[in-house]
């Protein structure tokens, strides 16, 4: 069995997952490649990238594939263009789900819209402003953001206001998301439809639940209720194209899915010293790969 770890090499990593993964992979006796994905490129007639030795490899002889990150913005769709002409379901995340599904809004038109708080998104200053002077407290993020950047609380008598609601907008459109109060958030990991674990979030002074924008995360204790949600979640993901993610809910609401590059192994494992690696990558051994689950 062959997989292609597919991350950004460059730079300062989010987190530990281009070598954790390839390493439990290897352990586990897959024949494991690593390449950036700045090298997928359209070679004499096929799909190649170039791993971290210089060779030379064709994407779609992989069983299965592993896309850690979007890569550069300006070359992301071409990217996903190459990539999605030899997706036979082998991909751990869908490329379909890597475009569809990153943008917050889409999770509020699917099935799993019902369980999040009462959101809207728009890129109208006075929507916004009317549904904040509405009443009570509401969170303003932006629709497609990530490690907790340009995140806030916001109510009627946030000062400036309207000119921080054009702010966020010289970004994108932007969501309003009523506050929830008085309940513990946990992020859970999702690989293949079951639950591997959670831990609990503690934000930061700034509202700001990611861990790189000065979140805290500490051991949880879900209780049964919240533990039966959080499988009922992630039995719904293999059907959207995604068999590895994190999931944020707070009480009974889901607030959010992570599948780009989540860093929920190392984060556990630092917490409670148990790598849970192995056990997530399961599914890369168990059955064979090729078979889309969408």
């Amino acid at each position: 069995m062959r997989l292609a770890v597919l991350a950004c090499l460059d730079g300062d990593a989010a987190n530990d997952n281009h070598v954790r993964i390839p390493s439990a992979a290897i352990k586990a006796g897959l024949d494991t490649s690593v390449a950036d994905l700045s090298s997928i490129r359209l070679r004499d007639q096929r799909v190649e990238c170039t791993d971290r030795h210089g060779g030379r490899l064709d994407v779609s002889a992989f069983d299965w594939i592993w896309l850690l990150g979007f890569g550069a913005r300006r070359t992301f769709l071409d990217r996903m263009q190459l990539l999605r002409s030899v997706d036979r379901g082998q991909f751990v995340n869908s490329v379909e789900a890597f475009v569809q599904w990153h943008g917050k809004p889409a999770w509020l038109l699917s099935e799993l819209g019902p369980l999040f708080p009462e959101t809207m998104a728009s890129e109208s200053v006075s929507d916004l402003l009317h549904v904040i002077r509405s009443g009570g407290t509401w969170v303003l993020k932006p629709t497609a953001g990530s490690f907790g950047c340009g995140i806030r609380r916001v109510d009627a008598s946030t000062a400036n206001l309207e000119r921080c609601l054009e702010q966020a907008l010289q970004h994108g459109l932007v969501m309003l998301q009523r506050y929830v109060s008085g309940a513990k958030e946990h992020r859970w990991l999702m690989s293949d439809g079951c639950v591997m674990g959670a831990y609990q979030k503690r934000k930061g002074t700034q509202l700001k639940g990611n861990l790189s924008a000065g979140a805290m995360a500490a051991v949880a204790e879900p209780s049964e209720g919240e533990t039966h949600m959080a499988c009922e979640i992630a039995k719904q993901l293999p059907g959207m194209g995604i068999r590895f993610a994190t999931v944020d809910s707070i009480g009974w609401h889901l607030l959010d899915v992570n599948f780009v590059n989540p860093g929920w192994l190392q984060t556990f494992e630092s917490l409670t010293g148990n790598d849970l690696t192995p056990a997530a990558l399961h599914f890369l051994t168990d059955r064979p790969a090729k078979s889309d689950p969408r």
